[in-house]
């Protein structure tokens, strides 16, 4: 129950940073962008979260992303059980991650934005590259940094 109020907490924060973040233009949003070291920690966990889903590493999966996080796709939102669980249903051939951004609007949380093109076979379809934007926020927890929410989101 702590950590889902803590997930509910932390995601209606993000969601208020990644607003207010979106509304801004120029350098003005540089100033709550995470330090570079961390920043780069965070990059290659996400990208490590990645690797695991096109490699269908479990064991991975789960080290990376919080027993308690969520993902929310066009289809639904999904719990990390639910997402190994589904995870025979597609097969990532390749994926490209770009535009990375990472910000820590408090000490124990970062989110981040980027975009990711994706093709592979999804539901016994063979699908052609396509865009979508990432959005996850990561949360320190017992020395370790965790994803606790994921959204993506189609680009058009």
């Amino acid at each position: 129950m702590r950590f889902a109020k803590e997930l509910l907490v932390i995601t209606a924060c993000a969601m208020v940073a990644m607003s207010a973040f979106a509304a801004k233009t120029g350098n003005s949003a540089a100033k709550s962008e995470a330090p570079t070291a961390l920043a780069e920690e965070i990059r290659v966990r996400e990208t490590a979260v990645w690797e695991a889903a096109k490699t269908k590493d479990i064991a991975a999966f789960q080290a990376l992303v919080a027993e308690d996080a969520r993902m929310i796709f066009t289809s639904g939102v999904k719990t990390r059980a639910e997402y190994i669980q589904s995870i025979a249903e597609r097969d990532i051939t390749r994926y490209a991650l770009q535009d990375f951004q990472v910000f820590r609007p408090a000490p124990n949380a970062v989110f981040t934005i980027y975009k990711a093109t994706i093709s592979g076979v999804f539901g016994g379809k063979m699908v052609e590259a396509f865009t979508v934007r990432e959005a996850s926020v990561w949360v320190w927890r017992s020395g370790r940094w965790v994803a606790v929410l994921n959204q993506e989101t189609p680009i058009q």
